[in-house]
């Protein structure tokens, strides 16, 4: 996730150079993998918190349930922090398109 960041990063502080729509492809590729990630971190959520609710109603299984709740709260966590990269990418990409229109 660091070396998405960075790329993002790295593709907004050169948007003023010449072959916007290089950085625009750059940029798509990169929202693209981004959003595949983020479904990939929302699936996981999902699959752990329907695991804690099978477990709640069995005594035996309180740890095992908040394990599973407190798993789908990381992901669920992870999956926004993807969003705000994706969300800043946009606006980077939305700015290049300004830019250059």
């Amino acid at each position: 996730m660091k070396r998405l960041l960075a790329i993002g990063i790295w593709i907004i502080a050169f948007c003023g150079t010449g072959a916007y729509q290089d950085q625009i492809d750059q940029i798509d590729a990169q929202i693209k993998e981004l959003k595949e990630m983020k479904r990939g971190y929302e699936a996981r959520a999902i699959r752990a918190e329907n695991q804690a609710d099978r477990l709640q109603f069995e005594d035996h299984f309180v740890l095992e349930t908040r394990r599973y709740y407190r798993i789908a709260d990381e992901n669920r966590a992870k999956a926004d922090k993807i969003q705000e990269e994706i969300d800043r990418l946009e606006a980077a990409k939305s700015e290049l398109l300004k830019k250059n229109s």
